[in-house]
């Protein structure tokens, strides 16, 4: 009904063989095609040494080091990353990252729609029962553009519904701050990761939150946790049960990764403090709007 999705075919299912399989196998085709297109996953493919043409050689764990675990980021990369080329008005030579009025078909589709929803009733609902009421009792498979329409609408209500979450800025320089302000200046950082000039092995897509940020924010994302925009991986002090998120390991809910461009993986890990030290909140920024959130293009 669904339809599967474009990463589909990143499991360890042994008839994913075909897919790393030149000239049509769905992996080989996506890893050509960026190849083609960025120096820097050229680069990376050349300092690992991965031949393409024999990526379908081997056993699955000799795919899992050449390619598997890379399909993720190539797919954003394609869809996001900094690879379009354009003239200057002096003629000159430069690249921009594609600009998308919808989501990228990575998110639509069974398998990437169920990993959204992170078994979480609420979000099921919201991403499911409009399809349902509208397909039921059909065997079409539902268009791409009508699941993107949903996944829009749905990530949009969320911002919204986070955007009540109130942050006192521990340097009284923002006012009416909200954890989307915070949100955002991780989700950049994040995207920069994946989308940025080099093309990293395992990108930082986790945060944990070190001794150095502000109580202000650790209360914030402590309320954001409650509605489901971050995901405790570990808790290494033990204090999350006695209140305190200090020493924890986070994600952002799959449901946020587009509006950043990040694929649904789990990724490396970063100190938080670190990263309020490269990007800062904006002083003012005006309420998103649905057509914002889907307009963005990579930082």
């Amino acid at each position: 009904m669904l339809g599967r999705s474009p990463i589909s075919e990143a499991n360890t299912s042994p008839d994913q063989k075909h897919a790393y399989s030149p000239p049509s196998g769905s992996h080989y085709v996506r890893f050509k095609a960026l190849l083609e297109r960025d120096v820097a996953f050229g680069q990376f493919i050349e300092d690992r040494r991965i031949n393409l043409d024999e990526m379908h050689l081997g056993n699955e764990n000799q795919r899992a080091g050449r390619a598997r675990k890379y399909i993720w980021q190539v797919a954003c990369r394609l869809a996001y990353g900094p690879l379009s080329p354009f003239t200057r008005r002096d003629s000159s030579q430069g690249e921009r990252p594609p600009s998308r009025k919808a989501l990228a078909d990575i998110y639509l589709g069974y398998d990437s729609l169920l990993t959204m929803c992170e078994g979480n009733p609420r979000i099921t609902i919201s991403l499911m029962r409009p399809l349902v009421r509208r397909y039921f009792g059909t065997s079409k498979v539902i268009p791409f553009e009508d699941q993107a329409a949903l996944v829009e609408e749905t990530i949009a209500k969320y911002v919204s519904l986070l955007s009540t979450i109130r942050v006192v800025d521990p340097e009284n320089n923002i006012q009416n701050m909200s954890i989307i302000d915070l949100l955002e200046v991780m989700g950049g950082f994040f995207s920069s990761e994946v989308n940025g000039p080099a093309f990293k092995a395992e990108p930082l897509l986790t945060f944990q939150i070190d001794n150095a940020v502000p109580k202000e924010y650790v209360d914030a994302i402590g309320a954001a946790i409650n509605q489901g925009a971050f995901v405790m991986l570990s808790d290494e002090s033990g204090l999350f049960d006695h209140g305190s998120i200090k020493g924890a390991r986070l994600r952002f809910s799959y449901l946020l990764c587009p509006l950043y461009h990040l694929p649904l993986t789990i990724g490396g890990q970063v100190q938080l403090s670190r990263v309020l030290s490269i990007r800062r909140p904006r002083s003012s920024r005006r309420a998103l709007t649905q057509d914002d959130l889907f307009n963005r293009v990579s930082s």
